[in-house]
Formats: structure tokens, sequence, C-alpha cells
């Protein structure tokens, strides 16, 4: 398990990429035909809960409402990142991802060229990248920050990066001057499926955001499945699942008034993963997205 790491980008942008690495070895024809059937493994885990605060009490959503019947559906891939493949170290990678950002995270995102840097592996074979930018755009010095997350994979002894999974676009001073971002890198779990392994990654969004005498907060928890295949082919992520959903002000004032923070939209959910699919259901709140139901892979 990876644990929490958080960066406010304030007047810098943050990339975390994690890296994960895939045995590159293939069964021949013959040991194909020579190996016993494997049965499917059988495993079940739940997304991480969420606790969402106002100041130092829990943030108070309203009861999940019952959920309506709804058929299974297939949860759709994610589109893929088409750059910087077939990279022949994670330095490699990591001067690719930094010295060509626009093709795989468009031009809003960042306001400075990142660097980058390796840090401790989230598993026995991945790695966590984090780029970076300090500075201001050079055209417009008032354009500031950007974050995004990566997943990337080892096929055979090359790195590619495989799908961007969160992105806080750089800010505009001018516009919005109190506007603070962060991102978090919460969770990876791995776990086996038929000839391949499929990670659960839990990360999110939030943006602050303050006036005279009140604060804004506004964010998003995700959790994206990808899966590695055993053998020499391309690794994949679905698209992502809501954990949480939030937006909500509260006073600037102490002591807090009793009424505490004034609820826009919430909604907490309990995400239950097993190798045939996931489960979503609404903990608490409101199920903005309509995300509710029973997902095959």
């Amino acid at each position: 398990m990876l644990r929490m790491r958080t960066r406010p980008y304030n007047g810098r942008a943050l990339v975390t990429v994690l890296v994960v690495g895939c045995g590159s070895s293939a069964l021949t024809p013959e040991a194909q035909r020579a190996a016993p059937a494997v049965a499917a493994p059988d495993w079940t885990f739940t997304s991480t809960p969420t606790d969402l605060r106002c100041g130092s009490k829990p943030l108070a959503l309203p009861p999940a409402a019952p959920a309506s019947a709804t058929a299974r559906r297939t949860l759709a891939r994610a589109p893929g990142i088409d750059t910087c493949h077939e990279q022949a170290s994670l330095d490699a990678l990591c001067d690719c991802l930094a010295g060509s950002v626009e093709p795989w995270a468009g031009s809003g995102v960042f306001a400075a060229a990142p660097t980058c840097s390796v840090l401790e592996p989230a598993t026995s074979n991945a790695r966590v990248v984090e780029l970076h930018a300090d500075g201001h755009d050079p055209s417009n010095e008032r354009r500031v920050g950007g974050a995004a997350l990566v997943l990337a994979a080892r096929q055979g002894g090359n790195w590619s990066p495989v799908r961007l999974l969160e992105a806080a676009p750089a800010v505009d001073a001018d516009e919005t001057p109190r506007l603070r971002s962060t991102l978090s890198f919460a969770r990876v779990e791995a776990n086996p499926i038929a000839a391949a392994t499929l990670l659960w990654i839990e990360s999110s969004e939030e943006e602050r955001d303050h006036g005279v005498g009140q604060y804004q907060r506004s964010g998003e928890a995700h959790g994206t499945a990808c899966v590695l295949p055993t053998a020499n082919r391309p690794a994949f992520c679905y698209a992502s699942l809501p954990i949480a959903q939030w937006s909500y002000s509260f006073d600037a004032v102490e002591p807090p008034k009793a009424n505490g923070c004034q609820l826009g939209t919430g909604g907490i959910f309990s995400i239950s993963i097993a190798p045939a699919g996931i489960a979503v259901r609404l903990a608490a709140g409101t199920d903005i997205g309509h995300s509710v139901g029973d997902y095959n892979f």
C-alpha cells in the first residue's frame, strides 16, 4: 500500500506518476499446452472509507437515498497515453514526460516546465515518479500551478505511460487569486486476475478558495482499476469511479457557528472490487453522477 503523499501547489506544479513493472517472460506454445488449467483467483476488497471534515467535525451529509435497481454495466476502458512509450529506464521516462507535457497533459495543466524525481516503490514491482515545476507561465506571470497523476507500466525491459488519472489545471491569479489546489495519491492495491494483475488506485483532487469571511472547498476522490498483463501485452485502465464528491462552504469565524458548514453537494460511496467487476454503493449523501451500480470488467 502507498501512503498518501500530498503537496499543495501554490505557484508550483506537481505530477505524480505511478510506474508499475510487469514481467516480460511468456510461456512458449509447448509450455502453454503442457501447463495445467489454473482456477480464477478469488478475492474481494473495499475502497478506503472517506472522512470529510467541517473544521474539526465530520461533514454532515444526508442519509443515502434508497438505490433503484440497475442492470449490470460494462466498465468502459479509459483513453491511454500515446507518447513517451518504450523508454529504456525510469530516468528516460522522467525526461520524456517532463520534456513533452502537452501531448499527454494538454496545454492547460502546467504553467511551467516540470522537473522529475523517482520516489519509493508502491509495491514490490511499482515505482512512483514525481514531477513539479517552480515559476510561472513565461507568457503570463499570473498563471501558476497545475498538477496531474499518471500511471505507467513496464513491459519487457522498457517503460510506457498508460493513463492520466487526475489533473488539476494551472490557476490564473487574476481570475481566482486565492484558489489553491491539492492532489493526493492515497493507495495502491494489487491482486491477481487471470493472466494479469489488477491494480486499484485511489487518488483525489481538491480546490480551496476563500473570500471575505468565507472558505469554499470542492473536490472528488476516485478509484481507478488498471490491468497489467503477465504476458507482453499493453497495460490499460478502466474509467475512474467516485469514492467521494464534495462541495461546501463555511464561515471563517472562531468559534465556528452552530450550523457549521453549508453543504452544496456531497456523496460518499462504498466500492467493492473483485476479479469479475466492481460494485458501487452510496453510503451517504447524493449520487451526483448516477454512479451507483454493478460493473463488469
